[in-house]
């Protein structure tokens, strides 16, 4: 009984001891992108291409230098959305990666 006494006082200053293992943890992102870029469009070019006007905004903020996830946010889309959309725009300007369609949209005088 005494031993089963010690037992529970010990666990009891224990636990008093012991710091809370929850926290709460309040983080705020700081948007870094550049949204005061503006491009200009040569509509003829655009047209060759035959781009959706989402295709054109997902251009845009590839250009700007969005990933996919921040891409999916800034259009409140999901992330398979905007990857489809994105793979959309490769097939469309027959390129394989982000850094292909930047190249390909300034020498095409797309958006500058």
């Amino acid at each position: 009984m005494i031993s089963l006494s010690f037992t529970l006082l010990g666990a009891w200053i224990a636990f008093q001891l012991m710091p809370s293992k929850t926290k709460i943890v309040h983080v705020e992102k700081e948007k870094t992108k550049p949204d005061d870029i503006v491009f200009s469009i040569n509509q003829a070019r655009l047209n060759q291409l035959k781009l959706s006007p989402r295709e054109h905004q997902i251009l845009s903020l590839l250009l700007k230098g969005y990933s996919n996830a921040e891409i999916a946010e800034e259009l409140f889309l999901s992330l398979s959305t905007t990857k489809t959309h994105v793979s959309n725009l490769y097939s469309k300007m027959h390129v394989k990666s982000r850094f292909q369609v930047i190249a390909l949209a300034k020498k095409m005088n797309i958006l500058y």
